[in-house]
């Protein structure tokens, strides 16, 4: 059976459920149109980097429709006015049965760095990444074993850091990997680098700093222990966190951090809501989505929160299809969009979706 008409029907849906009402910021969200996964399989995006306006890579898996093995990576590079598919070229054995796409970081067009794990047939699934130079892929196999990549981030020097689940932070240099040492076994680490020598993250209830030489941790953050999704900053003196505690039941949180020390800022939303995924252009312009809880009556909905150097309000939601769920958003160093990525299911289908946020005029904090 084909399912491009059902693709087509998808994109139609997608277009029609979009209302550009009243714009919060003087903009809104439109939709992006994207290719539809290839036919016969479920497909949907878990990450997006966007180094400029006029380029983002997003990645995503397909999955035949039964949901077993091989998943299979797709990756897709957005231009400023659409979307094309590039060929993905992962590390490969005799023994590789598939391989599943975790999280991707682009310092610039032509350094971006895919996280990955890939199948084996012995048992031991392994992680790995691939270096996109804007011509080819160069893929680097095996961080480890039988440990799959939580996050990373990739600064414009080329240089990565991993955070591997129950292993611990891994530094690539652009040519080799340094195990720094430092895990979280209580929960995986947000990290954000400028360079290799100038990194800063989140695990917990502790902020971490990297120095080129050695991370610190301090036990100085104003909540409890939290699961931290997202962490942007767009200066050595302004960064923003999101993610949830849970003690019973799930507490959105926020923080921000001033160059001196880390606050709880008010979130316009709570309960069971959750953000998933957060991304800065400027002190003042910020975005974070994710999932405002449904109930007994009520299925959950996309949610778009914005930041205008103060505080966080609810921007227009970025609903983008019946049962859709965004997973990432990035917004360029300095730009005037954000690209945020996700999943929507019609007809019992899973396709990947893309909404675009365009600033008209800049945010007044």
């Amino acid at each position: 059976m084909k399912r491009r008409p059902r693709s087509s029907l998808v994109l139609a849906l997608v277009a029609a459920s979009l209302a550009l009402s009243s714009c919060i910021l003087d903009g809104g969200w439109a939709t992006t149109p994207i290719e539809p996964a290839p036919p016969g399989t479920d497909a949907a995006f878990v990450d997006v980097s966007c180094p400029t306006d006029n380029f983002c890579m997003a990645v995503g898996n397909t999955e035949v429709v039964t949901h077993t093995r091989p998943v299979t990576p797709f990756v897709q590079v957005w231009d400023g006015t659409s979307w094309s598919s590039l060929a993905f070229t992962p590390f490969a054995s005799a023994t590789t049965l598939g391989h599943e796409a975790r999280s991707v970081s682009c310092g610039t067009p032509t350094s971006c760095a895919v996280g990955y794990t890939w199948f084996s047939d012995e048992g031991e699934d392994q992680d790995a990444f691939a270096i996109w130079t804007g011509a080819s892929w160069t893929a680097v196999p095996a961080l480890s074993s039988q440990a799959p990549i939580a996050n990373h981030d990739c600064a414009p020097d080329g240089s990565c850091v991993f955070d591997v689940y129950d292993w611990g932070v891994v530094l690539w240099d652009g040519s080799t990997f340094t195990q720094d040492g430092l895990t979280f076994w209580a929960s995986p680490a947000q990290m954000v680098c400028e360079s290799m020598t100038s990194c800063r993250g989140l695990s917990g209830a502790s902020s971490l700093t990297w120095d080129g030489t050695a991370w610190s941790t301090v036990d100085d953050l104003p909540v409890p222990s939290t699961i931290w999704t997202g962490l942007a900053c767009s200066s050595p003196t302004s960064c923003l966190a999101v993610g949830h505690t849970w003690s019973g039941e799930s507490t959105p949180r926020s923080i921000r951090f001033d160059g001196t020390s880390w606050t709880e800022v008010a979130l316009p939303i709570s309960g069971a809501d959750r953000l998933r995924s957060l991304s800065c252009s400027s002190t003042i312009s910020c975005f974070a989505v994710g999932t405002i809880a449904g109930d007994t009556s009520t299925a959950d909905q996309e949610v778009a929160l914005a930041w205008n150097g103060g505080q966080w309000f609810r921007a227009p939601d970025p609903v983008t299809a019946p049962d859709g769920s965004l997973a990432a958003v990035s917004c360029p160093p300095g730009g005037t969009t954000c690209i945020a990525v996700g999943s929507a299911t019609v007809d019992g289908t899973t396709v990947p979706i893309a909404s675009r946020y365009d600033w008209v005029d800049a945010p007044v904090a």
